[in-house]
Order: C-alpha cells, then structure tokens, then sequence
C-alpha cells in the first residue's frame, strides 16, 4: 500500500509539472536527417530522437503528437511558442538565447565532406576561398559563421540539397553533423564523397529536447522522462535499435588517428614526394574505405609513436605484440608473422647458433622488441644500440659491429639498397614477432571493427594485393650459409649413390613413358567426348577472381581469347540481363552454402544471338570449408530448348486428341500427366481433374477395352471406353 501511494506521489509530480493531465505535447520531426529525425514514405516520423522523446514522455504519463516541417520553420514555431519540445537541437551558443535545453542524451562530432577527387581540401582552414553547403539555420551552419571558414555559403532547405550540390560541383565542401552525414550520404547513393580532416572539438554537438524559453516545468518534466529512461535501460534499446551497428559507431566516433614510423621502409615511411606510403599506410587507406572511419595518418619518428600510443593520443598504430604492451594496448588478429634475422658479414666470426654472438658487438635497433628480446635472452655482453635498420647495418658494413639483429624484410632491403655485397643472413629466423594493428586500451567496438574491416580485405583478395605489392619481393628467408653446407654433404651423397640412382632413373623414365602414353590417351578421350558433346570446360580460381576457358567456352560465347579479360565478371556480362541476377545467385549459393550448382540460362553473343546454356560446377574448398576453385562445363542446349519448345505447341495445338501417361506399380497401371486441348474437348473432363491421377480411376471402362495392354506393349490404337460415354483415343 505504502509502495502504490508513493508511486502516485511521483506521477502525480511529474503530472504537476507538465501541462494539464491529458493534454498532449505539440512537436514536430524534421526530414532528412537520418537517423536521428526523419519521414517514412508513408509520412510518419521515425529516428532515433524522434522514439526517444516518445519514451521520455510516455515514461512520465503523457503523450506528445507530431507534424513535419523544415528546420528554419519549425526552430522559429518552437520560438514562437507554438511548439512545447522537439526532440533534436544541438546545444549551441546562438540557441541558448531563445531555447531551454535538457541534459544532453548524446554527444555527436561535425566533419567536412568533399569529392573523392578533391586533394587541396584536407582541413577546415582550406575552406577560405571555396564554396561550402550547409542547411539554413543549421548548428552547422551557426558554426560556418561563428568560425568565419569563407564568405561563400550557400544555405540550403535541406542536407540532401547540400550534398547533391557538392556531389554535382556546385559546391566544394560540406559542414555537416557527421552520423547524419555519412548516412544521408550512403542513403542518397553519393559514391562520390568522402569525409577529410582531423578531429574538430568545436563543432560538436550536445543533442538534447528543446524548449521554448522559460518553460521550465515542461523542461524539468522531460529531464525526469529521460532519468527514467536511462534507468530502466530504454534508452540504450533504442541506441542499440538506431545507432547500434558498425558503421554507424565509427559515424559517431571523432575522425581516428593513425600514428606510424616517418622512415619504417617497407612498412611505412615518407616517400621522395614528402607523402606516406608503404605496405601499412595502403592498409590503413584499404580499410579506411572498407569500415567507413575516417582516418589521419601522422608519420613522425618511431619514439613520437610510441609516445602517443601509450598516452591514447593515438587511435590506431602498428607495432609487434608483446605481453608488456598488451597492458597498455589492444591488440588485433596479426597482419603476418615479421621474422627476426642475423646479418653477418663474409668475415665476421662464424655462426652456428645464436650463442656464436654472446662475446661479439652486435647492433640493433634501439627500442625495438629485438633490443628487448636480445637483453632478455643475454645474446650478447656487447650490444650497440641504433636508431634503425638501416645504421645498425652500416656499422656492420664498417666492421664496427660484427652481428646485425633486424627484420629480415628490411634488412634485405637496405643491403640491396646499399649495394652492400659483404653482407649476408646468417639466422633467418631468430625469433618470429606478430606484426599488429593495436588501438588503446578498451577500445573495444574500434578493435571488433578493425578485425571485422581486416577480413573482409582478405576474403576480397586485397590484403593479398597490398602485401605482393610491398612485402613479397623482399620477404627472403633463405638461409645460404646453410645451403652450402648441404650442397657439400649432397655432392658427396650423390658419387656414393650414382649407379643406384642411374638404375632408378631409368626405371623411372619407362614408368614415366607409360603413364604419359595414358595420359595422352585420356586426354585425347576426354577432348573428343566434350568436342563431340560440344560441352565446354572452365575453371575458376575464386581467391584471385581468375576464370579459364577451353578453346570450346570461346565457340559457344562467340568471342576471342583476346577479347576475354579472364576475370568472374566477363562471365557475368555475356549472361542474358534476364537471367544474369538468378545466375549470379545459383552460383554464390554454390560457394558459401556448398550446394550443387546445375543451372540453366541464357547467353547473349556479341553479334545479338541469343543461346541457351546447360551449365554444372563443383567447389574445391580448403580443409576449413573455404571455397578455392570451381571448375565445370557448359552445353549449348538451344537446339534442344527449341525442339521441346516445337513440341509443346504441337502437342497443344493438334486438333486430334493427345494424353501423355507415366508408368507406375511396376507397369501394371499408368498416370496421367498432361493432355491436349483436343482430347480435353473430346473426353469432356478438364486437366485438373486428371492431371496425377490414376487411368483407371478417371475412365474405369479402359480395363476392359483393353488400354492397358495397349500401353504396356507400346503399340497404337483408338479405343472407345466402355461403360461411359467418353471415347479414348
């Protein structure tokens, strides 16, 4: 009894505090502001902002209805009184003069969106002589002037005004709130635009209910709707339900920055035209492009880096694991394994294990995880700190050091840089580090996207890329000391064993002559029973998006070998448009879901000649179930198609009558399964009613008139059923 009137106690308050008990709040929602406030096409408001100011007003008892309008008309009806709350206005300087605010229910950043191909505009401090885009009375554009960014603006109605704009070359940026802006964007199909600059912490948005000035009951009402809100976690459903996915959460978050290594070749470094490059810096782009975060590269020296990573001044770097940094950092899956190597020179003390070093100088990279591993294990009493790869392996092309510890990929690059002919790999391998992307501390969702964006990269094929382009040609890990030493060991092993090996060689060759002979023969058989079927082969390599044709796939696409690029996509554009889509689909079902592809379509030859296809494939996959190749044939079935096509309207329009039966119980009786126009006129019945059914059971006087044997042997014969006044035929 005391909890029940306590709780009336509370809502009566709230009621207090509110207009009159059953009187409805006026709001309105403004389109085209996705996804906190926008219209369905049915005309009802939807958002984010929009639920919330739902909840919050149902929480304390009470109701609000909507209308539609434009910002600029509604912030002035909301002034004018007209209005008690709407339910998305950032907090800004301008405003706190004509409205009141609640407590602020989410914290957004601003961001400067351009062309994909505008490269002059890296910052709001480029703006000064451009044209930029903004909604009229926008918190965008109350920042575009309170900043004075230029004397061009252009003031739109709505955003997706703006952003058409800068996406046709009527303007040349546009200041926007950036969650809206990347999903306007995405939502208008703009492929053209994209996000630039650093973080900006004056344009920031506190969103929050506003008020007419001076309405302080309904303001304290709506700050008491949402504390309960918050409490009783409807509030973060309906986050979870608007802004909850992944790359809403990176529209959210500031625009990251990515702290690498100035002079880290090939890893990352500062190109001879002063800008970043590297195997890291195109992953960092390629990922950029995939997650949807905007991302800064900052390359300054190594200790600079380090620096900032472990202050958080950094959102994303690249480093190797470690037990020591993982206290500070978090780490993703390792983009490849970095082997650790000992260059020596040709003179240095011979090497046979790394104990070979422990009374020798030996340089390294000062800081690095080898520095640390190499005073971990004691490699050496004489280590010779250096500030990269390259000098520590200079001091041993001088012979001030006698070891070398570095990463064989940059090793390997300096000395052929260098031309330094002396030098050589004397442990490949001396310890393998995972080489990371790493984000501070619980940064948790940014690490689940990065992993997520990382997969996708390779499932794409353009990890792959990105690592040939910069890794492979230097990624060396032959250890020729060690081959040497089995060449001798070979040499010798081969004059002991020379007759023997003659022998077996000329064994070999017979063996090998046979199976080729049947080989041959096979081969021979093979092609002449696809040239015989026309049927053509093909083969594709689904990791690099590779596909092979035989001489035959040529003949039934009517093209050159020159005039096919090779690629999944040259198939798919000589596939009819009509049948294209289901194609497509039969065949990324056979891939991801295993199962069989046996399919037909059509084809258009570039002479305009429409054929017919019969099409079968198989998937090779890995042991993991990851799907490698396919491989398949393909069958011209257009005489075929027409010859079925000939007959059904043959058989349609004979005028004598036609049934076509199935046999079943082992022959002893028959079905039927379709028949002509004709013989449905002349047995009175219609083919629902025969279709599938028992001969017997639709005429039961054909037993006796002898039908049956008649379809048993085979032969022809008109027959008039007994006992009914229908005629057979």
């Amino acid at each position: 009894m005391i909890k029940k009137t306590v709780r009336f106690m509370i809502v009566a308050v709230l009621w207090g505090s509110f207009p009159a008990f059953g009187q409805q709040l006026r709001s309105t929602a403004e389109p085209g502001y996705p996804p906190l406030s926008d219209i369905t096409t049915a005309g009802r408001p939807t958002g984010f902002s929009v639920e919330l100011l739902q909840k919050t007003v149902e929480a304390i008892g009470q109701s609000v209805t909507f209308e539609t309008g434009a910002w600029s008309h509604i912030k002035s009806e909301l002034a004018a009184d007209k209005l008690d709350v709407l339910p998305m206005v950032a907090r800004t300087p301008e405003r706190e003069a004509v409205f009141d605010f609640t407590t602020s229910y989410l914290t957004l950043h601003g961001a400067l969106f351009v062309r994909d191909n505008e490269t002059a505009i890296q910052g709001l401090v480029d703006l000064s002589e451009r044209t930029i885009a903004v909604m009229a009375a926008d918190s965008a554009d109350e920042y575009v002037s309170r900043a004075r960014l230029s004397d061009r603006v252009i003031r739109t109605e709505t955003f997706e005004e703006a952003f058409q704009m800068l996406s046709d070359g009527r303007a040349d940026a546009v200041v926007a709130q950036k969650l809206m802006g990347v999903t306007l964007v995405k939502e208008l199909s703009l492929s053209n635009i994209k996000v630039v600059g650093k973080p900006n912490e004056e344009f920031k948005q506190e969103m929050c209910f506003a008020v007419p000035k001076g309405k302080t009951k309904v303001l304290h009402g709506l700050n008491e709707g949402l504390a309960i809100i918050n409490k009783n976690g409807i509030a973060r459903q309906l986050e979870k339900k608007w802004l909850g996915s992944a790359r809403y959460k990176a529209a959210v978050a500031r625009t990251l920055i990515y702290a690498g290594d100035h002079d880290f070749y090939p890893f990352e470094f500062i190109d001879e035209k002063g800008r970043p490059a590297g195997f890291n810096i195109d992953l960092i782009r390629a990922l950029s492009r995939q997650t949807g975060i905007n991302i800064v590269l900052e390359l300054t020296p190594w200790s600079q880096v380090r620096q900032k990573a472990d202050s958080g001044r950094a959102d994303i770097v690249t480093m190797y694991y470690s037990d020591d940094r993982a206290a500070l950092l978090d780490f993703a899956s390792p983009l490849l394994l970095s082997h650790q190597a000992v260059f020596a020179r040709d003179d240095s003390p011979r090497y046979d294990s790394r104990d070979a070093m422990k009374n020798h100088r030996v340089a390294v990279v000062e800081g690095d995880m080898t520095h640390d591993f190499a005073l971990e294990q004691n490699l050496s009493s004489h280590l010779v700190p250096s500030p990269d790869p390259q000098q520590a392996l200079a001091l041993l092309q001088k012979g001030e050091v006698d070891f070398t510890i570095c990463s064989m990929i940059q090793g390997n690059h300096w000395i052929r840089e260098n031309r330094w002919k002396t030098l050589h790999v004397a442990e490949p391998r001396l310890v393998s580090l995972e080489y990371c992307l790493a984000v501070p501390h619980g940064r948790t969702e940014l690490l689940n996207l990065i992993n997520s964006g990382l997969a996708e990269l390779h499932a794409s094929g353009e990890y792959r890329q990105i690592h040939t382009q910069w890794l492979s040609p230097l990624d060396d890990s032959t250890d020729w000391s060690r081959i040497r030493n089995y060449f001798i060991f070979t040499v010798c092993g081969f004059l002991l064993v020379a007759a023997g090996v003659f022998i077996w060689i000329f064994l070999l060759k017979r063996q090998v002559y046979k199976k080729t002979t049947e080989l041959r023969k096979s081969e021979e058989r093979f092609e002449l029973a696809t040239e015989a079927a026309k049927i053509g082969v093909w083969d594709r390599d689904i990791i690099h998006d590779q596909l092979i044709w035989d001489k035959r796939m040529f003949e039934l696409y009517g093209i050159q070998p020159d005039e096919f690029g090779g690629a999944y996509e040259a198939w798919q554009s000589g596939v009819h448009p009509g049948d294209r889509q289901r194609a497509t689909a039969e065949v990324t079902a056979a891939e991801s879901d295993d199962k069989p592809f046996n399919t037909e379509f059509r084809i258009v030859r570039p002479n305009g000649e429409i054929r017919f296809i019969s099409a079968f494939g198989k998937v090779i996959r890995a042991e993991d179930g990851t799907p490698l190749r396919m491989i398949g044939t393909n069958q011209d079935i257009t005489e075929r198609i027409e010859s079925e096509e000939r007959f059904r309207m043959l058989f349609k329009t004979m005028p004598a009558g036609v049934a076509i039966y199935k046999p079943v119980d082992n022959n002893t009786n028959f079905v039927f399964m379709d028949m002509n126009a004709a013989g449905l006129e002349h047995t009175k019945v219609s083919l629902d009613e025969i279709v599938g059914r028992n001969v017997t059971d639709v005429f039961p006087g054909v037993q006796e008139s002898g039908v049956l044997d008649v379809l048993k042997t085979g032969s022809t014969q008109n027959f008039v059923v007994k006992g009914t006044e229908q005629e057979s035929f």
